[in-house]
């Protein structure tokens, strides 16, 4: 009996993980964080250019955080790895990996 409630309570943390975390990490970094960032970056014009891009970037990498930790949150769920490569989450794992190589080139841009 112990270990079928341990069971039921492993899939309900999966689905959990998988129907409530994804959607909102997603929609909370890519849409919320990513526009303040934008936002930062266009409104603040009393700040140096310098404390801006920085601040820009530091929103931009918490965006890309929580859209990484969504993307975990859907992988953790009861279908697997390979079960949203065949639905439009591809569309949205490519997009991200699109996001870090971006995120990634600015930073080596700010460094320089």
């Amino acid at each position: 009996m112990a270990s079928l409630i341990m069971s039921l309570a492993r899939v309900t943390a999966a689905l959990v993980a998988a129907l409530v975390l994804h959607p909102n990490l997603m929609v909370i970094g890519f849409i919320l964080v990513s526009g303040e960032a934008i936002m930062v970056h266009r409104s603040l014009s009393g700040w140096s250019r310098g404390t801006r891009k920085s601040v820009h970037l530091g929103l931009q990498g918490a965006a890309l955080g929580l859209g990484l930790f969504g993307i975990w949150a859907r992988f953790k769920g009861t279908d697997g790895i390979f079960a949203n490569f065949y639905s439009l989450h591809s569309c949205g794992i490519h997009a991200t990996y699109t996001r870090v190589r971006k995120w990634e080139a600015h930073i080596h841009k700010s460094q320089e």
